[in-house]
């Protein structure tokens, strides 16, 4: 799995990385299902931006950012990029939708305040 074929466009908050991994053959594309009579669109050729910073890294790579990071937003697009997510446990396959046959998973790490 050496192969550079995931987009990965991160920001830094204060809270830790909003971070976008997208399969690099889904970007630039609209996929459009439906689901229980709504539609459920999506669209990596509007926010093209959100996921491409034109860098790619490899699965490992990947992995490697996240163990040394702290993550506050993931959103995962394609099979290879959602796997990565799963393969460290973040998220599980239940978790994951499906669009037009792609995977996508969305993680949002919660913080409470104690009071």
């Amino acid at each position: 799995m050496n192969e550079r074929n995931i987009s990965v466009n991160y920001r830094d908050t204060k809270n830790g990385y909003v971070l976008a991994l997208c399969d690099i053959e889904h970007l630039g594309k609209r996929y459009k299902d439906v689901k229980n009579g709504d539609e459920i669109i999506l669209d990596l050729e509007t926010y093209r931006n959100f996921y491409d910073s034109n860098e790619r890294k490899t699965v490992e790579e990947i992995a490697q950012f996240i163990k040394d990071n702290k993550m506050y937003i993931i959103n995962a697009v394609g099979r290879r990029a959602v796997d990565v997510i799963i393969s460290l446990g973040i998220a599980s396959e239940t978790e994951v939708m499906e669009i037009y046959g792609i995977p996508h998973v969305q993680v949002y790490y919660v913080r409470l305040n104690k009071a």
